[in-house]
């Protein structure tokens, strides 16, 4: 045991760094670690496989501008039918006050077991949010599994 200890302060001394565990990585892991731009483009490809299309009517968003708009999920109004959307109009995420680093944030700790306390202090949400979506989530697998 002392030589162990013995051997840690020696390579400490020698200017070696400490390994980062994963347990240290997954406690310090937060919204600001992930880079909001490819959450976003993630979710979007997820979503819309397809591109952008009105959820409405089904057209196919064809300007350049009207494009990007929908990319940063700005407001987008339909040349076909005239209705606005966005990119989470229609979507799991639509009105549910999260970001996309949020998203996959919730989805990352919701995949590693973390408990709803947990992931609602490092998203900065209540218990309740969490256990809300995690039933959420529940219903979609259990409808998917049906499906397939």
């Amino acid at each position: 045991m002392r030589e162990r200890q013995a051997e840690r302060e020696a390579a400490q001394g020698r200017g070696r760094t400490r390994p980062i565990l994963p347990a240290q990585v997954l406690e310090a892991f937060c919204q600001d670690f992930l880079a909001a731009d490819r959450c976003r483009e993630w979710l979007l490809e997820q979503l819309h496989p397809a591109g952008p299309v009105c959820p409405w009517c089904g057209k196919a968003v064809s300007s350049p501008r009207l494009r990007l708009s929908w990319q940063n999920l700005g407001r987008v109004q339909c040349a076909s039918c005239g209705r606005f959307f966005t990119a989470l109009s229609g979507t799991l995420l639509s009105k549910t006050g999260l970001d996309p680093a949020a998203y996959v944030l919730l989805g990352l700790h919701l995949a590693l077991g973390a408990g709803d306390q947990a992931i609602a202090g490092k998203l900065g949400v209540n218990r309740e949010t969490v256990r809300r979506w995690r039933q959420r989530f529940a219903a979609l697998e259990r409808a998917w599994s049906e499906e397939a």
